[in-house]
C-alpha cells in the first residue's frame, strides 16, 4: 500500500476538533515517515570501480570500503587495513579458508566478536571476521569484503547504472512490474541460478551457475564442466592466468555464439573455462563461475527467501 504524507495528514486530521489536529498531525506525520522507511527501504550508494562494487562503510570507527560478495558468506577485512588503521585485538584466533586458486585452503587469523561494521547507520557485529591479504588480489580500493550472512534475510536491490545498493523488509508487488523472475537455490550459502550458454552449435552447456558479485569476471566455466563438455578440444583459446585467495587459477578463453540466464539474453562473446584441480573452480557442485562483467546489464533483486531473482536490462 502506497501512502504519501498529504494523504496521512489529510486522513488524520479530518472530522476533529482544532485543540487535537496538531498532535494528531505530528502523530500521523510520524507514522508517514515510517510506511516510507519500510517502502523505499534502505538505500546506500555505492562506487563501482574495476568491475566490484564498494560499499562505504566504518568498521570499528574507520572509513572503509568493503567489496560486495555474493559469493562470500562472511565480513573479510584486509590485513593492511587494519594494520595502516592501529587497529588492534584481544581475542585471535585461526582458521582454513578455502577459495579460488589450487593451492588448497589457506590458513588465515579470525577476529573473535571485536568488529564492528557500520552501513548506512546498520551496525553489523560478526561473530568472527578472518583477516586476508585482500589489496593485491582486489585492488588498493579494497579493504574488505562484505559477504551475505550479515543482510541474509533482506530483500537486496543491485542498479549499478545509479550505482544504488537498496535493502527491503519485504518484496512489495510494484517493485518487480515489468521484470523477468528467475528461479534460484541458496544451497551450502551459495546463490546458484540457471545458465546456458552455447560454444557452438555442437556443444551447449546448461546447469546451475554459482551468482559471484564478488567477482569482476564474466563467465568462467568449472574444470569438471569443460572436460564433460570437452572444451579443451575447442582450437581457437588464450591461455590466461589469475590469482584468488588459494593460489593462482589458470584456464582458457574461447569464444561463444550465446548465453542466456534462465532464457533471458545476455551479451557475451567469450567465455573462460578452469583447468584448476582444486578450489571452488574445480568443484562439480555447479557448471560456472558468474561475475559482474554479466551482472552489470542488469538492475538486480534478489529474494533468496522466496527463491527468486528478478532482473531487468539497464
Amino acid at each position: 500500500m502506497n501512502i504519501n504524507v498529504p494523504d496521512c495528514i489529510s486522513i488524520a486530521a479530518s472530522n476533529l476538533p482544532k485543540g487535537q489536529k496538531l498532535a494528531t498531525i505530528l502523530f500521523a506525520l510520524c507514522l508517514c515517515l515510517i510506511f516510507s522507511v519500510s517502502a523505499y527501504g534502505q538505500e546506500h550508494d555505492f562506487e563501482y570501480i574495476g568491475n566490484h562494487i564498494y560499499l562505504e562503510t566504518e568498521v570499528n570507527g574507520k572509513p572503509a570500503k568493503l567489496v560486495f560478495d555474493t559469493g562470500a558468506e562472511l565480513i573479510y577485512l584486509d590485513s593492511a587495513f587494519v594494520a595502516d588503521n592501529g587497529l588492534s585485538f584481544k581475542r585471535i584466533g585461526n582458521a582454513v579458508i578455502e577459495g579460488i586458486g589450487t593451492d588448497g585452503p589457506g590458513k588465515t587469523k579470525i577476529i573473535l566478536g571485536e568488529i564492528l561494521v557500520s552501513l548506512g547507520g546498520n551496525v553489523y557485529k560478526p561473530e568472527y571476521t578472518p583477516l586476508i591479504n585482500l589489496k593485491p588480489l582486489l585492488g588498493e580500493q579494497a579493504d574488505g569484503i562484505f559477504g551475505m550472512k550479515a543482510i541474509f534475510g533482506k530483500i537486496i536491490s543491485i542498479d549499478y547504472k545509479n550505482g544504488k545498493f537498496s535493502l527491503y523488509d519485504k518484496l512489495e508487488p510494484h517493485m518487480t512490474q515489468g521484470w523477468h523472475c528467475v528461479p534460484v537455490k541458496f544451497q551450502s550459502r551459495q546463490i546458484l541460478v540457471p545458465l546456458k550458454v552455447k560454444v557452438n552449435p555442437q556443444t551447449i552447456i546448461s546447469g546451475d551457475a554459482l551468482m559471484d558479485i564478488g567477482s569482476g569476471s564474466g563467465i568462467t566455466f568449472t574444470s569438471p564442466a569443460a572436460s564433460a563438455h570437452s572444451l579443451e578440444n575447442i582450437e581457437v583459446k588464450e591461455q590466461f592466468e589469475t590469482g584468488g585467495l588459494g593460489g593462482k587459477s589458470a584456464g582458457y578463453t574461447i569464444p561463444v555464439e550465446s548465453a542466456d540466464i534462465n532464457g533471458i539474453p545476455i551479451d557475451l562473446e567469450s567465455a573462460q573455462y578452469s583447468t584448476d584441480q582444486n578450489g571452488s573452480f574445480a568443484t562439480s557442485r555447479y557448471a560456472a563461475n558468474v561475475g559482474n562483467e554479466i551482472w552489470s546489464q542488469f538492475d538486480i533483486i534478489l529474494d533468496l527467501a522466496a527463491g527468486k531473482m528478478y532482473l531487468k536490462k539497464n
